[in-house]
């Protein structure tokens, strides 16, 4: 089994926990990056909040798949 398919799903979870807790400003390369989201902080920190959960979520998932495969 590849190490790095155990340690992306920890990445992506990781690399989400800033957007939930809305510590990501408004910026071009990291969060939910849209025209709508770019335009204003409020929609940026309720959007990057919700993707970030979907993000851990996704993780999990794919964490638990992973280890039914090993």
């Amino acid at each position: 089994m590849p190490f790095w398919l155990i340690l992306m799903p920890l990445v992506v979870i990781a690399v989400s926990i800033p957007l939930i807790l809305g510590m990501v400003p408004r910026n071009h390369w990291y969060g939910f990056r849209t025209p709508k989201t770019l335009s204003s902080d409020t929609v940026w920190y309720q959007a990057n909040k919700i993707g970030g959960k979907y993000f851990v979520v996704a993780s999990l998932l794919q964490s638990r798949h992973i280890s039914h495969m090993i």
